[in-house]
């Protein structure tokens, strides 16, 4: 099955010539529009309490039910891939940095965690820029993808961003779930130890 990964041009500085950061000036809108959200409950807790609380209450729920698919996915990772030392990233901290962090005997690798019905894989400009430069730098960094249709787990490597156009890409290591705990372990061992693509080329 093909995935496509969108890249849209507009996203970038310079489409023609190879991803680049984008600007971090617009960093800081997600945290002003949180601001301005709790400046507005704020508002509104003081004219109508009961009114605020009911805002505060849906917003948790939508807020809940936004991160729960990657959140399941995180927990099916962290109890079958324990070979792993990992640590859950906060990606408000630092916009485009990958969900989890792991490492085990002085290898390290970044993964991007997504949950998917369609052939779409999300990533947010910032996200895909991240995973590109970490791997042009050297670095191991994977996008896994759960397809809650197939039930199936995919596993690509960043090095599938290698354009700032739209693309289409066949999955790196795909894995049926449920899994078997030998499955994992190969999963594991893929993340770790499975080869990179060459990045020279793709720095000039």
């Amino acid at each position: 099955m093909k995935f496509l990964i969108d890249l849209p041009c507009s996203a970038f500085v310079a489409c023609e010539t190879g991803i680049s950061t984008p600007s971090f000036k617009s960093v800081p809108i997600l945290s002003y529009t949180l601001f301005i959200l709790f400046l507005i409950i704020g508002i509104l807790f003081a004219l109508q309490w009961k009114l605020a609380l009911i805002i505060i209450g849906f917003l948790l729920f939508l807020w809940l039910a936004l991160l729960k698919p990657e959140s399941k996915l995180w927990q099916l990772v962290k109890k079958n891939i324990t070979s792993i030392h990992w640590t859950r990233l906060e990606s408000w901290a630092m916009p485009g940095i990958p969900d989890l962090y792991g490492i085990q005997e002085g290898i390290s690798v970044f993964v991007e965690l997504k949950v998917t019905s369609s052939n779409k894989i999300g990533l947010s400009p910032f996200q895909k820029n991240w995973l590109y430069n970490h791997y042009l730098q050297g670095g191991r960094s994977f996008i896994m993808l759960q397809h809650l249709k197939e039930r199936s787990l995919y596993i690509f490597p960043s090095f599938v961003l290698h354009s700032p156009l739209a693309i289409t890409t066949q999955p790196h290591y795909r894995v049926e779930l449920p899994a078997s705990p030998a499955a994992w372990t190969q999963v594991a061992d893929h993340l770790l130890h499975s080869p990179l693509a060459e990045a020279n080329h793709l720095r000039q």
